[in-house]
């Protein structure tokens, strides 16, 4: 991903750059902010969000409002490209999915868990912390997280809760410490196609437990 790219708006030419870890929390905020403009159906706050959101990342040099409405778009749209990750980190899909609000948000945490999160791990300063590409803090991030979570499982093995008694077997079984999806193996979407020997089919009604048909 370039750290910057230039595109022709409005006959001008509107420099977009990629922030680092400081900027995109300022960049979340606003995208916040954007999702709360839109449920409360606020068009001028909702614009003047997505203004804020380009302007964080570009030079401003537009008098937004006189511009055609997909020019706009193409701009906010390009300004989310550049500063998107480039990886696909499993901890993100999980992240999508829970996205409610949690009572202790506020407005701007998103640095402040940044720098909590690094300067407790790693005893880094706020200006080094506040200079990380996004890519570098999302991998880091998830490090932790996976780090965090085999800690707790090795705690967990260690004592008297990993172990549970099976009346049926009455023996005792070791009960694993839950992982956090994004941890788990990804289903196959569609079971390999295996030749098999007419001799070696099973014999009876054979069925198709692969997820092409969406089941």
């Amino acid at each position: 991903m370039p750290m910057k790219t230039t595109i022709k708006v409005g006959g001008k030419s509107l420099e977009i750059f990629r922030l680092t870890l400081r900027g995109w929390s300022k960049l979340d905020t606003i995208r916040r902010q954007m999702e709360e403009d839109v449920s409360k159906r606020d068009f001028a706050s909702t614009f003047n969000s997505i203004v804020r959101f380009i302007e964080t990342s570009s030079t401003p040099v537009l008098a937004w409002d006189k511009l055609p409405w997909y020019e706009f778009i193409e701009v906010y749209s390009k300004v989310n490209e550049i500063n998107a990750p480039t990886i696909s980190f499993p901890i993100l899909e999980i992240s999508k999915k829970e996205g409610k609000e949690m009572p202790w948000e506020y407005k701007g945490r998103a640095w402040f868990y940044w720098l909590n999160l690094f300067a407790d791990h790693y005893g880094w300063s706020e200006e080094v912390i506040g200079e990380l590409d996004i890519d570098t803090a999302l991998g880091l991030y998830q490090e932790i997280e996976t780090e965090g979570q085999l800690h707790r499982e090795w705690e967990w093995g260690l004592s008297q809760n990993s172990i549970s008694y099976n009346k049926n077997t009455r023996n005792s079984e070791f009960k694993p410490l839950p992982r956090p999806e994004w941890m788990l193996a990804t289903a196959l979407k569609e079971l390999p196609t295996i030749r098999m020997r007419k001799d070696m089919i099973p014999a009876g009604i054979i069925v198709d437990l692969s997820l092409k048909n969406g089941s």
